[in-house]
């Protein structure tokens, strides 16, 4: 009886064994089981200085769970919109929106171009969005066009070049780190960014803050990171061989058995306000 290809790499196994037909959502779903997560959108709110009544927009609102939230705190005199690119997502977030009587609504929309009239929300937000659009000083403008003046513009983003895994071959990891961040991420860097690209749309008072992810479960580090994705990538790109992605997997797997699995990603939060 021959082996199976996948015998021996049972990363390859987990990851076949049950692909989720929306993938996007379940990344989503799974980086809202972490209180990291629950922490700094907090703190994004806060950025926003949310009030009852308030109009809010979220860019790229993806599933939706920040557009709910939001909605919670401005209550039923406020109202949230939320946008994204994608239909599917769109129709994602009017689903878990039913029952829930809250003042929100989603649009399908493109970021460059929002289809609002200047000055039409108290406040703008995006979410680890920004990373994957086109021109992201467009999208800020944008942002802060529609803003009413004094409004506050959120935006949260991770610069992928500080994406920690700890591994005895640096040298693969550096390769796949810098993959991720210069070839597969449109803005790796963007984190990084942030302060710069507020001040040239001309926003005032920037603030940047940083939190770093930790995550030392290789199941959950593969639900968020796509450790092993990622790096199937960046061997078919040519970047890492066959056989150093297959070892760098099965050192991560032999680490979390023995519980030394240990990664971590730095996000940036810049806020600032517009001119009034």
């Amino acid at each position: 009886m021959t082996d199976s290809p996948n015998a021996g790499k049972p990363w390859r196994q987990k990851k076949a064994a049950g692909v989720s037909p929306q993938p996007v959502v379940r990344y989503l779903d799974t980086v809202m089981t972490t209180s990291f997560a629950h922490d700094y959108k907090r703190r994004t709110y806060q950025a926003l200085q949310v009030r009852p009544g308030m109009r809010l927009l979220d860019v790229g609102c993806g599933t939706g769970v920040d557009v709910l939230a939001l909605a919670e705190l401005v209550g039923r005199q406020g109202k949230v919109v939320g946008i994204d690119e994608k239909p599917a997502m769109v129709n994602e977030c009017w689903q878990r929106l039913q029952g829930t009587n809250l003042s929100a609504e989603f649009q399908v929309a493109e970021a460059h171009t929002l289809p609002f009239a200047d000055e039409t929300f108290d406040g703008c937000r995006s979410d680890r969005a920004v990373q994957h659009m086109d021109e992201p000083l467009q999208v800020i403008k944008e942002m802060m066009r529609v803003a009413k003046k004094g409004g506050r513009v959120v935006i949260s983003e991770p610069d992928w070049d500080t994406f920690v895994i700890n591994s005895s071959n640096r040298e693969v990891t550096r390769r796949i780190v810098h993959f991720l961040s210069d070839k597969v991420i449109k803005h790796g860097w963007l984190g990084r960014q942030l302060s710069t690209l507020f001040k040239q749309a001309g926003l005032q008072e920037v603030n940047v803050a940083a939190d770093t992810m930790i995550l030392t479960d290789l199941a959950l580090a593969e639900g968020i990171w796509g450790l092993s994705r990622h790096a199937k990538i960046a061997q078919k790109s040519g970047v890492i061989t066959e056989k150093e992605m297959d070892e760098w997997m099965a050192e991560l797997e032999a680490a979390d058995r023995q519980g030394y699995f240990f990664s971590a990603a730095v996000g940036f939060m810049a806020s600032g306000r517009k001119p009034v």
